[in-house]
């Protein structure tokens, strides 16, 4: 048989997301000429910590039965090698670790190597081109729910490539090719068993092996790309489902690249249990962790706001109050369909710390919305992807902004009382902006209206007290149109119509 075998190993001290520079391992091949196949075992070492992510914050790691890598033969055949369990190296010092076959197509390794085994790879000879097909789903491997009192942790497997290796290497070197998301999510709703991940980038599928330079050594990458066919902006993990309500932690790994996120947490029918979206930019380096911020699930509704939580959801068909947590985080309000009217207030307790911002998202048809958040910064959107509709909007926002993006319409008005207003949907009704005699002044004392959108009618109200803005800035931009009228103060207002 073939057998590779360790002449030396050289480990480091790693802590959870510490990345040092990985130490090279060399082998010796012994092999049996006149033999086409046999049995193999094969050293190998790996970047940095971020090979596993089944790793504790004092660094702990352990290896897991049923992992392994591909290695390309000098036959040109992609073998799959599983760990060899018990001389793996675990805890602080893991970056070495024995991988074999009872069967390897070839006389020895040649070229190149992936991990982890369930990526698709191709190697062309000829261009010296090396191509991974990264899956769209995943198997969850991990803890197990049989432990309700800790976080069902997930392990993934960062992908990685040794390459430029010739025929009977002495050494197998992996690098990282990407980075991963770490997703915390906490109160995952009970039947749930499957997550989608999704972005605004390609994240499986297809992709070719480029070289970066770092700090003078030439690293392996692989890089996203803004177009995708469908479904290649998503990956889904699927699980067991899940008894009760629990905290998970998920690895996604991902190309390097600059992503807007979102997820779908959905049961084994495929019902959405629970959606988020974020238009926000997150960065993801080669052999880095991206730690996104823990969301907790929550319906909410009644009550005096106690407890703390940064997501709430309300239920299908819900109508009545929904109060903010004490609290001066961001908060994210998802609203399921219903012909009633959500309500959105701070809490009764008159010490209560008030969130920031306030991110609503319309997971269907909304009758009213009514806004009393009057030292948030509110923005209002709907599902990606689709137009959902809003019956009517009233807002007191006071010395803060709302906003309202273009995937909401508005079938019937909106009516705000209080701060500027931001309009990137379109209005069938009238708009209605009062700013009361209570009006905070704002640092710049003005009071904007932007107008970006179709809407029936617009009325600007003010009234003229020391306590309001010295200005009003109206303005209706491109692209957007009043078909009835326009009626804003005489005086200390500005109004701007563009050509």
């Amino acid at each position: 048989m073939y057998y590779i075998m360790l002449k030396k190993f050289f480990s480091i001290a790693a802590v959870a997301m510490l990345f040092a520079a990985c130490q090279v391992v060399e082998v010796e091949v012994e092999s049996v000429p006149g033999l086409d196949s046999a049995a193999i075992t094969v050293g190998a070492s790996f970047e940095n910590n971020l090979t596993k992510s089944d790793i504790s914050d004092a660094g702990a790691f352990t290896w897991s039965e049923g992992d392994g890598i591909k290695v390309l033969s000098n036959t040109s055949v992609w073998n799959t090698l599983d760990i060899v369990t018990g001389y793996e190296n675990s805890g602080p010092r893991f970056d070495n670790a024995y991988f074999s076959a009872t069967t390897f197509q070839g006389r020895r390794i040649s070229t190149a190597a992936v991990f982890p085994k369930t990526i698709v790879p191709e190697y062309n000879s000829g261009t010296s081109t090396l191509t991974l097909g990264i899956p769209a789903s995943i198997s969850w491997a991990g803890t197990s729910a049989a432990n309700p009192d800790v976080a069902l942790t997930m392990q993934a497997d960062n992908i990685m490539v040794a390459r430029g290796f010739a025929d009977g290497a002495s050494s197998i070197d992996f690098k990282n090719v990407g980075g991963l998301f770490r997703l915390t999510l906490c109160n995952v709703p009970a039947t749930a068993s499957k997550l989608v991940f999704t972005t605004n980038k390609k994240i499986n599928g297809s992709f070719v092996v480029e070289t970066v330079e770092e700090n003078n050594e030439e690293y392996p990458v692989i890089y996203t790309s803004d177009s995708y066919a469908e479904g290649e902006n998503a990956i889904t993990i699927n699980f067991a489902t899940l008894a009760e309500a629990s905290d998970m932690v998920f690895f996604i790994p991902v190309p390097v690249g600059t992503y807007q996120i979102g997820f779908a947490v959905k049961n084994s029918e495929n019902t959405t249990l629970w959606e988020f979206n974020s238009s926000a930019n997150n960065r993801v380096e080669r052999a880095h962790m991206k730690k996104m911020p823990a969301l907790t699930y929550m319906v909410t509704v009644g009550g005096g706001g106690e407890g703390s939580t940064n997501i709430i959801v309300t239920p299908t068909s819900f109508s009545g109050d929904v109060f903010m947590p004490n609290t001066t985080s961001n908060i994210y309000v998802q609203m399921h369909e219903t012909d009633g009217t959500i309500n959105l207030k701070y809490s009764s307790d008159p010490t209560a710390e008030h969130p920031a911002n306030v991110y609503l998202q319309a997971l269907g048809t909304v009758n009213t919305l009514d806004i009393n958040l009057p030292e948030s910064h509110v923005e209002l959107t709907g599902t990606s992807g689709t137009t959902t509709t809003i019956g009517s909007v009233g807002s007191y926002t006071n010395v803060s902004t709302l906003v309202i993006h273009n995937t909401i319409t508005i079938s019937s008005n909106v009516t705000v009382s209080g701060g500027s207003l931001v309009l990137n949907a379109p209005v069938n009704g009238p708009v209605n902006v009062d700013i009361p005699d209570n009006k905070v002044n704002t640092s710049d004392k003005k009071v904007s209206i932007e107008i970006n959108k179709p809407i029936a009618k617009l009325e600007v109200k003010r009234a003229a007290t020391q306590e309001n803005p010295d200005k009003v800035w109206v303005s209706i931009n491109k692209g957007a149109s009043v078909s009835d009228e326009i009626k804003v103060p005489e005086t200390n207002c500005n109004l701007y119509i563009a050509p």
